[in-house]
């Protein structure tokens, strides 16, 4: 299903492989090259004060699990803030040398114009704000079949993010 599709059709998909999105160079690219990853999907910002921080961690789990089947999937949201430049995204990571994980286009994640993707992420799991999603770096866990598994929110401390992510390797 290619996007424009995606942004008509109600949110019927079983798995974030039914989806597709772009990536930071406009790239369209099918979830699927992520079939048999454990994933994370995490909305982000490039203007949050705790964006470096959070950054590095996702950077640690990244080297930590680097030998393992696991991916990061970023997506800017200034639904919380001033407006991302991907720019700006970009430089901040090669600047500090991180490998976050693999960055996509803009979205946003709540309302009429959220991605579909996100639409189901939040009717799958939910979450204690209703589907609402209050902030960036929302974490959502994808088991091995691309289903979402888990929501986390964003001050989930390292170590139970890691613990998390090893159920499902």
């Amino acid at each position: 299903m290619d996007i424009a599709d995606q942004m008509t059709t109600l949110p019927t998909q079983k798995s974030i492989f039914d989806f597709s999105e772009v990536d930071a160079n406009g790239n369209a690219i099918s979830l699927e090259v992520y079939k048999g990853k454990v994933c994370l999907i995490v909305n982000i910002s490039s203007n949050d004060a705790a964006t470096l921080g959070k950054f590095k961690q996702l950077d640690t789990l990244n080297r930590k699990y680097e030998d393992h089947d696991f991916a990061i999937l970023l997506f800017p949201c200034s639904q919380f803030g001033p407006r991302n430049s991907m720019r700006e995204i970009m430089s901040m990571i090669d600047k500090e040398h991180l490998r976050v994980g693999d960055l996509f286009q803009e979205i946003d994640v709540n309302g009429s114009k959220a991605s579909l993707l996100y639409k189901f992420l939040k009717a799958e799991r939910p979450g204690n704000m209703g589907g609402f999603i209050n902030c960036n770096f929302t974490v959502f866990v994808i088991d091995r079949n691309g289903y979402p598994v888990e929501r986390l929110n964003p001050n989930v401390h390292p170590y139970v993010l890691e613990d998390t992510i090893e159920k499902y390797f």
